[in-house]
């Protein structure tokens, strides 16, 4: 679990990005990474870095908070919005900005507001997994990778993302660590499968969900247990 979360302040006002700096230099899990007086500066700067919370303004000059929002969308990311206005409360909720701060903010506030979005950061990355293709990042459930398949130096992902896989360069150890036991199981060097996506299992033949068959390596026999345990609860 992560322990340090990097933030950034987006206010065109000095005083309220004082007292946000004060109160995240005091917080024991937060590090001001930048500061920025003007959204034009900010969204250049969140195009190419990805910081963990963004503490953000919505009335300010020629891009207001919620403008901005709509056209990051980085993953993995999360806003609190930090405002006079209470009225845009709704509308930042609609956002899926899961916290929301009226200006001065105490410090008890902010903590509050902190924790909500430390505790939503650490869920995502407990049931989501980020993937970088090729010149992208990407981020999908767990849940959704049925089973992965090891290809010299790439692996295939096979699963339910709207393709028939996913290419990455990465080696099979590297996605067990990822994706540990007991939701993924190691069938053999060159196979990963999702416990659930397992259908029947015979002496060393395992059937996926798909009707594929994969032997069990000798290596690997240690599963079969799990395998076997996990099915009769179906």
């Amino acid at each position: 679990m992560k322990t340090i979360y990097n933030c950034v302040i987006i206010d065109d006002e000095p005083a309220p990005r004082e007292i946000l700096a004060k109160h995240i230099a005091r917080h024991p899990s937060l590090n001001l990474f930048e500061s920025f007086d003007e959204a034009k500066k900010a969204l250049n700067y969140l195009r190419r870095n990805k910081p963990d919370i963004i503490f953000l303004d919505i009335e300010m000059p020629d891009i207001t908070g919620i403008q901005l929002v709509e056209r990051l969308g980085i993953p993995g990311t999360h806003f609190i919005f930090v405002t006079a206005y209470p009225q845009y409360a709704h509308e930042s909720y609609n956002l899926d900005v899961i916290a929301y701060l009226t200006k001065p903010p105490s410090y008890e506030k902010f903590t509050k507001s902190v924790d909500k979005v430390i505790k939503a950061i650490n869920y995502l990355n407990e049931e989501m997994l980020t993937l970088d293709i090729g010149k992208k990042s990407i981020r999908i459930p767990k849940e959704h990778i049925d089973w992965i398949e090891a290809d010299n130096y790439y692996v295939k992902i096979f699963g339910r993302f709207g393709e028939e896989y996913l290419t990455l360069r990465v080696r099979l150890h590297q996605m067990e660590e990822l994706l540990p036991l007991p939701d993924f199981l190691k069938l053999n060097r060159s196979v990963l499968v999702r416990l659930h996506y397992i259908k029947s299992i015979r002496n060393s033949e395992v059937t996926l969900r798909n009707d594929k068959k994969i032997i069990l390596s000798k290596s690997c026999k240690w599963v079969k247990d799990i395998i076997e345990n996990r099915l009769k609860m179906q």
